[in-house]
This record gives structure tokens, C-alpha cells and sequence, in this order.
């Protein structure tokens, strides 16, 4: 895997994804494309100007409903400005010094980068919905790990993890992760984002303004029929992104391969959606 990041290929080996909540089999999918998601899209700056402290458990409207976001540790979040280009802010400090869109309005979970970070968040909506999804990175350059788990009440209903990078370009290309639903019965209620690596700090990451989708709506089901316990890319160029070896390494083991990229999960995954077609661990 390191020699695949040092040779900065482009390798995609499928994305990780799992069903516990018991819903029928393709019902709900991974997306990592923002124009997948129809809905509402947040814009923090509604929290107020770049550096704002944000306290733990802030509801805002979103469309028609409400949602709460809370943090793990019980501590504050920060709006926070992707700086405008490599070393340029927007206009004051603390700035992110990411690859988001050049001065996304950001909700950080590190207050002035002086902790460890109080992530995962979690994103509790006052009614089910089809679809949520945002950017993400960690805060530190370099390689992570993150994450996105959907719940109905306290029932399970589907997530994925995806390896993603976090570098100084400000170039737009951060990593969306996001899920949605094929029918309105898996629709869910509470999201949880945050990173499994790097293991030094996955409290500590931003986002930008999530997409939700709207309340009630699913998306079209697709028009093919997986393999049971499989995972569809529906893309293109899968057969170049995945190398046959990596696929029959990773399938004898049991385990589901991840999104692989330097800095960010590579273009052409960004069109994919991810189709669960059985429970499989995280």
C-alpha cells in the first residue's frame, strides 16, 4: 500500500461498506459525489464569522427539519475558513489549511487547533431522510481514514469507511463521503462522521456544509442485480481503478478493499455509487 502512495497511482480497489440494520438487499449505497444527493445543502456561516466557537449540541434548520450536531467528548466546534490558496487566508485566523473549495465556510471540531479534536460528530435530524454526505479531512497533512455510519432510531441501517488526504491546495478535490437510500423504509435519522486513522488524532478534523437529502425521498433503484455479497461500482473505468491481484488478495481475507489515493480519493471514484448488497463488517 505505501508503495502504491509513493508511486502516487491511482488505485481503487472498491469501498467498504456494510448493512446491519437489516434492510433488503440494495436498499442503500455509498456515495462519493456531491451531485448525487438531492436536497438541502448547510452553509456553516450561519454559525457566524470565521473562528466563531460553536458550543456542543447546536441545532440549525435545514429545509423543512432541524439538526442537532454533538460532538464525542461533549466539547465545542469552530467555524473556520479553508484558506483562499496555498498560504493565502481569507481575511483572519485560525484558516484550514486543507484542499476544500478556496474559503468554504468550515465547522472544525479542534477550537484554534489546540487539542486532539472532539470528534466523531453526530447529526441528529428531526426526521428521516433519503441522503447525507459532506467533504472531509483531517486536520493534520497527510494520509486518513474516515468514516460514515447511518442509524433509524437506534437501529443500524448502513456505513462505509474510505481512506482520503488531507494537503495545502485549495484546490476543491477534499474527499465526500456519503450515503443514501433506495427506499423510503431505510431512511435514517442520525449520521455519524469522524476518521479511524490517523490513531494520534481522529477526534480532530472539518467538514464542509453536508448535503442532506430530502425527507421521504429515496433514490431510483438501480437497474442491474449485483452478486450477493458483492459491492457495484456504478462508474466508469472500474476494471482500470482495481488491479485483479488486490481484488483476489482482499476477497480471500474476507475483507472489503478501500478507496486508495495520496491525497484524496482518486477522480474517477468521485462518479461511483456504492451498492450494499449484504451485511458485511466494518
Amino acid at each position: 500500500m505505501r508503495r502504491m502512495w509513493q508511486r502516487q497511482t491511482a488505485v481503487v480497489a472498491g469501498i467498504c461498506a456494510l448493512v446491519a440494520g437489516r434492510p433488503a438487499a440494495g436498499q442503500i449505497g455509498g456515495v462519493t459525489l456531491r451531485s448525487l444527493i438531492t436536497g438541502t445543502t448547510v452553509d456553516w456561516g450561519v454559525l457566524g464569522p470565521n473562528g466563531t466557537i460553536v458550543p456542543n449540541g447546536f441545532t440549525i434548520p435545514v429545509g423543512s427539519i432541524n439538526m442537532t450536531v454533538t460532538t464525542a467528548t461533549g466539547g465545542g466546534m469552530q467555524r473556520v475558513d479553508q484558506m483562499a490558496a496555498p498560504g493565502a487566508p481569507c481575511g483572519g485566523v485560525p484558516v484550514f489549511n486543507g484542499s476544500f473549495s478556496p474559503c468554504d465556510r468550515l465547522l472544525g471540531t479542534n477550537p484554534n487547533f489546540a487539542g486532539l479534536g472532539n470528534g466523531p460528530l453526530t447529526f441528529s435530524l428531526s426526521q428521516p431522510v433519503s441522503a447525507f454526505g459532506a467533504n472531509i479531512q483531517a486536520t493534520g497533512v497527510g494520509l486518513f481514514t474516515a468514516h460514515i455510519r447511518m442509524y433509524r432510531g437506534s437501529t443500524f441501517v448502513g456505513g462505509y469507511k474510505v481512506d482520503g488526504g488531507t494537503s495545502p491546495s485549495a484546490d476543491g478535490s477534499a474527499l465526500f463521503i456519503g450515503m443514501l437510500t433506495v427506499s423510503p423504509s431505510t431512511n435514517f435519522d442520525r449520521v455519524v462522521l469522524g476518521l479511524d486513522a490517523p490513531s494520534s488524532a481522529l477526534g480532530d478534523f472539518a467538514i464542509n456544509g453536508p448535503a442532506v437529502g430530502t425527507p421521504g425521498a429515496s433514490l431510483p433503484p438501480p437497474t442491474t442485480t449485483p452478486e450477493p455479497g458483492s459491492l457495484t461500482l456504478l462508474g466508469t473505468s472500474l476494471a482500470a481503478l482495481a488491479g485483479a491481484r488486490s481484488v483476489r488478495r482482499r476477497r480471500s481475507t474476507g475483507r472489503r478493499p478501500l478507496a486508495l489515493g495520496r491525497f484524496r480519493a482518486p477522480a474517477l471514484v468521485t462518479a461511483a455509487v456504492v451498492q450494499v448488497t449484504s451485511p458485511v463488517g466494518f
